[in-house]
């Protein structure tokens, strides 16, 4: 039998742990709970909601994604909570491995209220770990997390903001820390015009410098005669773009056929990220490389290298 439809979502929000604001994006893009109307219009949720929203906060918090939950049973979701699994792994925080457990850390300095936190987080893990790991297994396993707590309404802006200036601040840093040869081929690194995230070029920025690289780092967002410019005006051997945003207008396809079109034909140029793929069909017909993962990258930098 259904409990009846009567608790507010001021009282569901204190009981639960979720603010009013996480509630209501959870039952809008994933129908997790659908309330009632009270006599006044407002939202009445039941017990069984009630029980549902603290399950599944607690499956979420064990690394759950809200898409799977949303599906499940009480009982399904009482056995994740009951058991910490993880896609079939009982989580614990003493199991993980070395990087999974600088994530963490990481992860919990930037959901606090104290930049701090993760300043000093990130800094212990780039001194325990090689790069790799830090930039596979911390830096971009934590900027999704945190991209997906905005997504899912879990941060405001501002603080995933915050989060992002600090991480774009270290990496920059780590860059800067690292001694380049005077005479190290050169890679112009940006990303092309309506390409507004910068996370992907800083890494692929750190990943030249790890295979004695000189990275000509340019920024965000830039049109294809910037680009070409600049490549020019340093004499580089090599340029990476980095795309993370999927478009379907046709004008990513164009700037990037564009920069190919301005820049000398014997400069290799890649593109990389989590939305180049997507364009893989169109750009493989314009003499630009698309580039899977950050090792694969540092694969083709070493084998330039050695031509």
């Amino acid at each position: 039998m259904k409990s009846e439809k009567i608790l507010s979502i001021k009282y569901v929000s204190e009981a639960s742990g979720l603010s009013p604001h996480l509630i209501r994006k959870w039952e809008e893009r994933y129908n997790i709970v659908t309330p009632g109307r009270s006599e006044t219009n407002r939202r009445a949720y039941s017990r069984d909601d009630l029980n549902k929203l603290k399950l599944i906060k607690e499956a979420k918090e064990l690394g759950h994604s809200l898409i799977h939950l949303s599906d499940l049973s009480e009982s399904e979701l009482k056995e994740i909570v009951a058991t910490g699994i993880v896609d079939g792994k009982v989580s614990t925080q003493t199991d993980l491995p070395e990087e999974g457990f600088h994530l963490e850390n990481c992860f919990r300095a930037a959901v606090s209220t104290d930049t701090d936190d993760l300043e000093i987080a990130l800094n212990r893990a780039s001194l325990a770990l090689d790069t790799d790991s830090l930039i596979t297994g911390v830096i971009k396993p934590l900027m999704h997390r945190i991209g997906n707590m905005w997504s899912d309404g879990e941060i405001q802006i501002y603080m995933e903001h915050r989060i992002s200036s600090v991480i774009r601040t270290f990496l920059g840093n780590y860059i800067q820390s690292k001694n380049i040869r005077t005479d190290a081929p050169v890679v112009v690194i940006t990303t092309p015009a309506g390409q507004y995230h910068e996370f992907g070029a800083l890494t692929t920025a750190v990943g030249a410098v790890i295979e004695g690289w000189k990275p000509e780092y340019l920024g965000p967002n830039l049109p294809a005669e910037e680009i070409s410019s600049a490549v020019n005006e340093v004499g580089a051997d090599l340029l990476a773009l980095s795309i993370t945003i999927s478009d379907d207008s046709g004008n990513l396809f164009y700037e990037l056929k564009k920069t190919r079109d301005l820049t000398p034909k014997d400069i290799p140029i890649l593109i990389g990220g989590s939305a180049a793929g997507s364009i893989l069909s169109d750009q493989n017909d314009i003499g630009i490389e698309f580039v899977k993962e950050f090792q694969a990258f540092r694969r083709l930098l070493k084998s330039f290298s050695m031509n």
